[in-house]
């Protein structure tokens, strides 16, 4: 299948739609159980594929249960270590490393930062970055 560009104003669930596919949207709240409620519901109705934020490291479980009943899946947003998968992620290191100089450049010295738990890969990777 070619790259599909979505045209202004074209929603992606009418692109998947045109394109034969139902676009189905779960909302963990970044609860493990409810991702593993959706997991197993998005199993039983044997969608084609999944593309998934993980909860955090605990994940694991939830992207073995797809595994075995062979779903495809691409991680979005953030990463499980020692799974081998399609990813989409930034680059949330170098990212908060300039964020950081920008703020250090314009004479800022007492800098905070508020972050998500740090069994989240993208809050890991920022908080190495401010520490460094």
């Amino acid at each position: 299948m070619q790259d599909t560009v979505l045209s202004e104003g074209l929603w992606a669930a009418d692109k998947a739609n045109q394109m034969g596919y139902q676009l189905i949207l779960c909302n963990t709240d970044e609860d493990y159980e409810k991702e593993s409620e959706y997991i197993d519901a998005l199993i039983s109705n044997r969608v084609d594929g999944v593309i998934i934020a993980p909860t955090g490291d605990q994940s694991m479980k939830n992207l073995k249960k797809l595994i075995k009943n062979r779903v495809p899946f691409t991680l979005i947003d953030r990463q499980i270590q020692d799974v081998s998968c399609n990813r989409v992620l930034g680059d949330n290191y170098e990212g908060t490393k300039k964020l950081l100089q920008h703020l250090i450049d314009f004479g800022h010295e007492r800098i905070a930062m508020v972050h998500g738990p740090l069994t989240i890969s993208t809050s890991k990777e920022r908080y190495q970055a401010l520490k460094r």
